[in-house]
């Protein structure tokens, strides 16, 4: 491995993009992972933030929980394949289930990412709830955080929230918002990095649905780390990404294989800096070009 001084790159690239900015609260995290026979690991956080909210990355989490349910449901939702009524329609929940995984990841709809939420925890969003009740739906909606805690992710991890186009309402305004919630979904960059690598090693089909064309201009998930590669797109031999952004964060997680066979997970979450999205390009390009 090549010297990459991260806090220099980072600093050059608030030079170059940011400029005149000084709000006290950005953030800026990097994690890169070689993998193989030269494995290294390398991060850096300029300021003072650990925790992220995840906007849509949190869909990488609940498309990996939906296979683990899939396989420990599937002898009872094959049963329920074939529809009760005959002749009534071809497709089942099954159908749905593959195709909401797709979809979250592929084209990081938030509706496919609802029922994948509901799938996992056997819970729906609605009106608002009465305590006893309440209190079921939020350990059922608790379930997806515990069981990527019990994988070794951060304690503190929340990933029990939907992702939504304009904002909660009924009990799911109750789990996010509210004194008897969960509060709003918040993960470490290494829990990203983690499962970027658990669908690698044990949902590899998963990737399917993250490879991206570095330049594709339909594409909204390659304006981010794959733009940043644009310069050196001929040396990548695949690139798996998925992205996540909101008004106050912006971030993207990728695995990359060169053509030279040296595979990197590489992630980049910013908070406070939406407002400049060339600055992932940038940080990326530079990264990327010092290893």
């Amino acid at each position: 491995m090549m010297a990459c001084d991260f806090k220099s790159i980072i600093q050059d690239s608030i030079c170059k993009i940011v400029r005149g900015s000084h709000d006290p609260d950005i953030n800026i995290s990097i994690y890169l992972e070689e993998l193989g026979e030269n494995a290294f690991i390398k991060t850096e956080n300029l300021f003072p933030q650990e925790y992220y909210y995840p906007a849509s990355l949190i869909k990488l989490f609940d498309a990996y929980l939906a296979k683990v349910r899939l396989q420990q449901r599937l002898p009872e939702l094959i049963k329920e394949k074939n529809p009760k009524t005959p002749g009534f329609g071809e497709r089942n929940f099954l159908d749905d289930v593959y195709d909401a995984i797709h979809e979250s990841l592929r084209s990081s709809d938030n509706d496919a990412l609802g029922l994948l939420v509901d799938f996992n925890t056997n819970t729906v969003s609605g009106p608002r709830l009465d305590l006893s009740d309440f209190k079921n739906f939020k350990s059922a909606r608790q379930s997806i955080s515990d069981f990527f805690i019990q994988r070794g992710y951060s304690k503190k991890i929340n990933l029990a929230n939907k992702c939504f186009s304009f904002a909660p309402y009924g009990r799911d305004r109750q789990l996010v918002f509210e004194s008897e919630g969960l509060g709003s979904n918040s993960l470490r960059i290494d829990d990203v990095a983690h499962i970027m690598h658990d669908i690698k090693n044990h949902y590899p089909e998963l990737l399917q649905s993250l490879a991206r064309t570095i330049g594709d201009a339909g594409d909204e998930q390659v304006q981010f780390i794959a733009q940043g590669l644009e310069p050196v797109a001929q040396t990548v031999l695949e690139f798996y990404s998925k992205a996540g952004w909101t008004s106050r964060v912006r971030h993207d997680a990728c695995y990359i294989k060169l053509k030279n066979n040296r595979e990197f997970i590489f992630v980049i979450m910013t908070k406070n800096l939406s407002q400049f999205p060339d600055l992932i390009p940038e940080i990326a390009q530079q990264v990327l070009q010092s290893i």
